[in-house]
């Protein structure tokens, strides 16, 4: 029974509320056109790696996912296609270059995390075992973390392929949507600078929560971070401030070092958000994903204060 679509058509209709302005005194950003994707594809994850855009596609009919990646004009220069799985969540690279992905069929509700071979396409399981599998970030160790949407707990999946859970519990829990019948939990997750505390947002709890890494490297204390609406993708730029996408609110928050939340001012009367999705950074320049719930993913920019803490 195909019960994503009917259920992201319902979310659209209850939860878009429109980008909203902050409050500062700064003039709004404009936000500006990048791409557009092919037809039927929203724009989810997005790595930017030595001036490409990896970008990972969702589909709603489509049996295989898709990697696209475009050059800085933004003209595609690849389509890295993942067997067997619609959707792809986020993409990463380890420090070493080896760019990693997220992938789930929302038909079977199993997920994977895979390895790409960008100069040959071929994509292999790194590995599985898990729901509905979306966001991925990488330690400095080569450790993946990993948030499950329906299961709602974060992962760990070391270099040797060892796989457990990092976190749990109720502040990661799943919790029902407004006006459906659907819960989902942790969504997307990024480490701070000194890799000290893991951020993870929730998108049924609409929270972003803080998980403390233990010496040993293992999850420490967690707490309510800050609140929001339908929390997705994150980055943090050089002064520890979080951007934090709202994938039904269609805004960007900012979130500062003591947990304080704003509004990105951003002038969209020309380009507007549509179920923004994922951040990135290029130096001061952000850009910014689109699923598009009801028409085709685009990924947007816009120039803000401070540049993105580099990956």
């Amino acid at each position: 029974m195909r019960i994503f679509p009917l259920f992201f058509a319902v979310l659209f209709v209850t939860l878009s509320v429109g980008s909203v302005a902050a409050s500062g005194k700064r003039d709004p950003s404009v936000l500006q056109h990048f791409v557009t994707l092919p037809s039927g594809l929203g724009a989810e994850g997005l790595a930017i790696h030595n001036g490409h855009f990896y970008v990972a596609t969702f589909s709603f009919t489509a049996s295989d996912g898709e990697i696209l990646v475009y050059d800085r004009q933004g003209d595609l220069t690849q389509t890295i296609t993942v067997p067997g799985f619609a959707g792809v969540g986020q993409v990463a690279f380890a420090r070493d270059g080896t760019l990693y992905a997220t992938a789930a069929s929302f038909s079977t509700g199993t997920g994977e995390i895979v390895r790409v071979d960008r100069s040959t396409g071929n994509v292999t399981t790194v590995a599985s075992g898990f729901q509905i599998i979306n966001g991925l970030t990488i330690d400095d160790s080569g450790n993946l973390f990993a948030a499950d949407l329906m299961a709602s707990q974060v992962y760990k999946v070391t270099p040797a392929g060892d796989v457990s859970v990092f976190a749990s519990g109720p502040l990661l829990a799943a919790a029902s949507l407004p006006g459906t019948p659907f819960t989902f939990g942790t969504n997307d997750l990024a480490f701070d600078s000194k890799g000290s505390a893991l951020y993870v947002t929730d998108v049924g709890l609409g929270t972003v929560v803080k998980i403390e890494i233990n010496e040993d490297g293992s999850a420490g204390t967690m707490e309510n971070f800050a609140s929001m609406t339908t929390p997705d993708g994150l980055a943090f730029d050089v002064k520890g401030n979080l951007y934090v996408t709202s994938v039904f609110g269609n805004t960007i928050q900012v979130i500062g070092k003591d947990g304080t939340i704003q509004t990105l001012n951003l002038d969209t009367s020309q380009v507007p958000l549509l179920n923004s999705s994922n951040v990135a950074f290029q130096g001061r320049t952000l850009y910014i994903t689109n699923l598009d719930f009801q028409g085709t993913g685009t990924i947007d920019f816009t120039t803000v204060e401070s540049p993105g803490l580099p990956l």
